[in-house]
C-alpha cells in the first residue's frame, strides 16, 4: 500500500511540475505511470485485511479508505497532464481504473457519517469532477446519508469540533475534505460555507495559548504549528486575519504553501485566550494571563466520541506557560489503547 501511495503521489507531483513548467518529460513520466495502472490496476484482487474477497476491501490496498486515499492524489496528478494523453489513454484510465475504483469498490461501502466516508466522498467526488460525472459527484456531495453535505451538517459540531472529540480526526477530516471542496471549487461551485470554516476556527479557539491542543479521547496532544500549513488553503478561501497569526509561526514550506499560500499575510492581531465554556463539545477553560505565557486549563465533559471516543470525561490539560502541567482523567473502567497522552 506504502507503494501505491507513492506512486500516486508521484503522479500528483510531476502533474504539479508539468503545470509549473510546462515541460513534456514530467507529463510523459505521469503518462507512463498512469498507464502502468490502466494495464494492471483489474489485474489486483479484491482483498481486505483478512484476505476477504467482499465489499468493503480494496485492491491497491485492503479496505475503501486506502483506496480512497491513493485514488485522490492519482485523480489530481491525471487531471494536471489530461490534456496531454490521447483520447484512448483517457478511455482506458476511466473504464480500467477510475469507474471500478469509484464504482465498484467505494461506492458499494457505506459508512454514514465518518471520517472514513470523508475520504470516499472526496476520491469517488474527483473521479467525478475528472469525467464531468453528474451521478458521481451527486453521490460524493449530496448523498442524504453519507454525502459531503451530510457529513458537515450532523459531523460539525455548533462550536466547530467534528463530533468525536479527538483533534487528531479532526485534522485527519480536514485533510480528506480538501480533496473535494477544491475539485469542487475550480469546477464553479463552493463548498467553502460558513461551517467548515468552523472547523478551521475550532482548534484556534480550543487550543492553549501555545498551540497546543489537549490530549482526549483517542488522540494524542495535537501541536496545532504543526498543522499550520492548512490554514494556508484555510486562508485563500476565507480571508481570516486570525489564520494569518497562525501561519506567521512556521516556515511556510510544504505542499499547501505551493498550492495556496499567499505571497504577503496581513498583520494579525495577537491571539487572545480568554475563560470560556462550550457546552456543545462539552470543554470548559479557565485562562490567566497574557498570550503564551498564561495559565491555562481545558476540562473535557462532552460526549464520549463514538469509535474514537474514551472513558475520559472529566479528564483536564493544565499549562503553565510553553509547560504542560498536568494532565488527569478518571477512570470508570479500563482504558483502550491510546490513552499514553493523558
Amino acid at each position: 500500500m506504502g507503494l501505491h501511495d507513492g506512486w500516486a503521489k508521484k503522479v500528483r507531483d510531476l502533474g504539479v511540475a508539468f503545470a509549473v513548467t510546462g515541460d513534456e518529460i514530467f507529463s510523459s513520466k505521469a503518462r507512463e505511470i498512469l498507464l502502468a495502472y490502466a494495464d494492471s490496476y483489474l489485474t489486483y484482487d479484491l482483498h481486505t485485511t483478512k484476505d476477504e474477497s467482499r465489499i468493503g476491501g480494496g485492491r491497491v490496498g485492503p479496505q475503501t479508505l486506502d483506496e480512497s486515499v491513493w485514488l485522490i492524489p492519482f485523480c489530481q496528478g491525471l487531471d494536471l497532464v489530461w490534456s496531454m494523453l490521447s483520447e484512448a489513454d483517457r478511455k482506458a484510465l476511466e473504464t480500467r481504473v477510475l469507474r471500478p475504483a469509484a464504482e465498484d469498490v467505494i461506492l458499494p461501502h457505506e459508512m454514514k457519517v465518518h471520517n472514513i466516508q470523508c475520504w470516499k466522498n472526496s476520491a469517488v467526488g474527483c473521479v467525478g469532477f475528472l469525467l464531468s460525472d453528474e451521478e458521481l459527484v451527486r453521490q460524493a456531495i449530496d448523498h442524504p446519508d453519507r454525502g459531503f453535505r451530510k457529513q458537515i451538517a450532523d459531523g460539525v459540531m455548533p462550536d466547530g469540533g467534528w463530533w468525536e472529540g479527538a483533534w487528531g480526526y479532526h485534522f485527519y477530516r480536514l485533510s480528506a475534505l480538501w480533496g473535494l471542496t477544491e475539485a469542487a471549487h475550480n469546477c464553479r461551485l463552493d463548498l467553502y460555507d460558513a461551517k467548515l470554516k468552523g472547523m478551521f476556527d475550532a482548534p484556534l479557539v480550543f487550543a492553549s495559548p501555545n498551540y497546543r491542543l489537549p490530549a482526549f479521547n483517542d488522540s494524542h496532544e495535537v501541536d496545532l504549528k504543526g498543522h499550520a500549513v492548512a490554514y494556508e488553503l484555510a486562508f485563500a478561501r476565507y480571508r481570516d486575519p486570525g489564520y494569518a497569526a497562525l501561519l506567521a509561526t512556521g516556515q511556510r514550506k510544504g505542499d499547501f504553501s505551493l498550492y495556496f499560500g499567499e505571497g504577503e499575510l496581513p498583520t494579525a492581531p495577537p491571539r487572545a485566550t480568554a475563560s470560556a465554556n462550550y457546552p456543545d463539545s462539552g470543554y470548559a477553560m479557565l485562562a490567566k494571563g497574557g498570550e503564551e505565557d498564561s495559565t491555562w486549563l481545558c476540562l473535557k465533559y462532552g460526549p464520549h466520541g463514538g469509535g474514537h471516543g474514551h472513558p475520559d470525561k472529566l479528564g483536564f490539560a493544565l499549562y503553565a506557560g510553553e509547560e504542560a502541567v498536568s494532565s488527569r482523567f478518571k477512570r470508570r473502567s479500563k482504558p483502550r489503547c491510546g490513552t499514553t497522552g493523558n
